[in-house]
């Protein structure tokens, strides 16, 4: 590894620049080791392709097959002290570490590896000594882990270190943090800085941190996170008319909090959301927890807000059957839209099959219809319409599903786009997970949720020894009575060695089945 030194020091200190990573590429093809030169070029070329780029596909399967047979020599150190790993353009990029590995271990970390994304799992006592870490100074994604729940002070502390001058993004879900850590921001300059901040969760945080935030200087911003926060309409209109984020493109937050209960009409909307200075730039949009009238949901396709959305969030909103379903299907002005997610609903499959017959969604690559208690007729005009030519994630979990629709999924050509698909409480048993596991449709799949089924043992021995799931990186089987025996099927499989995420919470196993599987995949919840 240490000839390999010149070029990983080149990466890291121009981690945007190809040539570097080309030139590493052209050595190791020229001292024999194909394999590793084929995954950087794979990777690189994959990475300048739009996602909806059939190239694609191709490219990622290549990739991915050859991480699968070399990962660990590989990753090295770096696999036996990081979990969570990211491979982007060839090298490790992203890692979850804990303060003591980042500290005992960061020379030889980020030496061995450009890492620029950390997810670091860290208690109040870390910080301190962590801030002073030299080898923060080459990390861009900062997340701090939600475990600890930490408070204001201390992570004010930690974001004064004179070692984050290379962060543009910056993670802080689920803590308890308020308005201290706003002015820390805005004191080191660290805001000004950043592209994107998600303050998600920290329930504490409300509007007068929300304002603060709405009136400091912040130029390169284009995402910010407020869902699960405090903050009231008060605090969503600072940031609706903030004329100090210039470059704030995405606000994800609950829009319907505009709205009082029972007020959520047209006329309001136009005036609370559409004539909003943000509302101009806005290209992802939720709205949630309210219901949304038919002439509410048509005043806001039909705006100029709506032609701009990449992504569009209508969850648990009442959408009902053909009616509303067919004026977001019938809307040349949602052409634009890559994320759709309808989720807990009332569509039924008169509308989904109305979504189905959309001629203006077919760039979706995500689709979301959890909860909307679509069965046969809807999921089969689905998979038979052009809305899913692109797609890359589908959500039908929540719906009835079962074995018919499951056979249904299988036998269409294009799943085999899909590279992450989530059938939880979808009805499923064992033989559902047998028609899956003998699917070639599927061999794209890295993420798989199968949660709250009843696979049972039966179930997950298929597929664990599926040879079309290869490619699985996730795979969650919570609530499924899985017990001791599929346990064993997945140790002794040799079908799933891509995996690196394994779930199975609420399974009856014992510590050392744990442990064991622990080892096997790395990063296993129970």
């Amino acid at each position: 590894m240490h000839s390999d030194r010149p070029f990983l020091e080149a990466i890291r200190e121009q981690p945007d620049d190809d040539l570097h990573r080309l030139a590493w590429a052209d050595w190791l093809e020229e001292r024999g080791d194909d394999d590793r030169s084929a995954f950087l070029r794979a990777q690189l070329v994959a990475a300048r392709l739009d996602e909806t780029d059939l190239a694609l596909d191709a490219l990622e399967d290549r990739a991915d097959d050859l991480l699968a047979a070399h990962e660990d020599e590989w990753a090295g150190r770096v696999g036996d002290l990081a979990s969570d790993l990211g491979w982007s353009r060839g090298c490790i990029e992203s890692a979850t570490l804990s303060a003591d590995v980042l500290l005992d271990y960061g020379d030889e970390l980020f030496e061995t590896m450009p890492i620029r994304h950390v997810r670091l799992v860290a208690r109040e006592e870390d910080l301190p000594r962590v801030a002073g870490c030299p080898w923060l100074a080459g990390v861009e994604h900062l997340e701090i882990a939600n475990a600890s729940h930490l408070r204001d002070a201390p992570l004010q502390a930690f974001l004064s270190s004179p070692y984050l001058g290379r962060l543009t993004s910056l993670d802080l879900r689920g803590h308890g943090i308020e308005g201290p850590l706003i002015q820390t921001l805005i004191g080191t300059g660290i805001l000004r800085r950043l592209r994107r901040l998600d303050l998600s969760g920290n329930k504490p945080l409300g509007d007068r941190a929300t304002r603060l935030l709405a009136e400091a200087d912040a130029p390169n911003l284009e995402w910010l996170g407020l869902d699960g926060t405090n903050i009231t309409s008060l605090g969503l209109q600072s940031m609706l008319f903030s004329k100090t984020h210039p470059a704030l493109r995405v606000l994800h937050a609950n829009m319907a909090l505009l709205f009082r209960q029972g007020d959520f009409n047209s006329g309001r909307l136009d005036r609370e959301l559409l004539r909003t200075p943000l509302a101009g730039r806005l290209t992802s949009l939720t709205l949630r927890n309210k219901a949304l009238s038919s002439n509410a949901l048509e005043t806001l396709i039909l705006s100029p807000l709506a032609s701009r959305l990449t992504e569009l969030s209508l969850i648990d909103t009442s959408l009902k059957g053909e009616t509303e379903a067919g004026i977001i299907a019938t809307s040349e002005n949602l052409s634009g839209l890559r994320r759709l997610d309808l989720g807990s609903n009332s569509l039924r499959d008169k509308g989904a099959r109305v979504l189905a017959s959309s001629p203006y969604l077919t760039s979706l690559v995500h689709l979301g219809l959890s909860d909307n208690s679509i069965g046969g007729p809807g999921i089969r005009a689905l998979l038979d319409s052009p809305v899913l030519d692109r797609l890359r994630s589908l959500d039908l979990s929540g719906n009835h599903v079962g074995v018919p629709n499951v056979t249904a999924l299988a036998k269409t050509i294009r799943p085999r786009l899909l590279i992450d698909l989530q059938l939880r409480s979808a009805n499923l048993d064992a033989e559902c997970a047998a028609i899956l596991a003998a699917s070639p449709a599927f061999a794209r799949l890295r993420n798989l949720g199968l949660g709250n089924n009843n696979l049972g043992d039966e179930g997950v021995r298929a597929i664990a020894n599926s040879p079309h799931l290869a490619r699985l990186r996730s795979l969650e089987l919570d609530n499924n009575g899985v017990d001791s025996a599929g346990a064993q099927a997945l140790l002794d499989t040799s079908c799933l060695g891509a995996l690196r995420r394994l779930s199975m919470r609420n399974s009856p196993l014992s510590p050392d089945e744990r442990m064991k599987l622990e080892l096997r995949y790395r990063s296993t919840r129970f």
